[in-house]
This record gives structure tokens, C-alpha cells and sequence, in this order.
């Protein structure tokens, strides 16, 4: 199994930015993007965020249900649509 979280880090604090030539909006919004993701992960995988492996961001996770996700992810959700 490959460990989830550094290669989101070296993805949004080196590639993004470095490589990619992204803005620092464009990288926050994609860090909050992985965050709803994650949020959403540790509840239907019932695991702490940093503790994921990439194999297990599969399909399947999309089966989910929003209902069951904790008030956070809910709040956040309401402010993303609003923008």
C-alpha cells in the first residue's frame, strides 16, 4: 500500500506551484478540494485522513453517502456551492 499523504503534499506544495506555475489560488483550491475528498474518505472509510492509502480512493468510495458525512463536511459543501 502507498501512502496517501505525502504525495498530496509534494503534489500541492512542490508540483502545482514549481512545476506547474500555478497560482496560490489555484493551489487553495485545489488543497480544499482534497480536504472535502479526504474529509469525505475518513467517514466512509471509517480511517483518519493521514492515515489513507492511495488504493483506497477508489470508485467505490463515490457510493458514499452525503447524509452520513459529519456537520464540517456539510458546512463546507453549502459554502463551495455558494461560490
Amino acid at each position: 500500500m502507498t501512502a496517501l499523504a505525502p504525495h498530496l503534499s509534494a503534489y500541492l506544495e512542490q508540483y502545482l506551484p514549481r512545476d506547474c506555475r500555478a497560482s496560490l489560488h489555484t493551489v487553495d483550491s485545489y488543497a480544499l478540494t482534497f480536504e472535502l475528498l479526504l474529509d469525505f474518505a475518513q467517514v466512509t472509510i471509517p480511517r483518519r485522513a493521514c492515515s489513507l492509502e492511495i488504493e483506497e480512493l477508489t470508485p467505490q468510495l463515490r457510493r458514499g453517502r452525503f447524509d452520513d458525512a459529519p456537520d464540517r463536511l456539510t458546512t463546507m459543501l453549502k459554502e463551495v456551492a455558494r461560490v
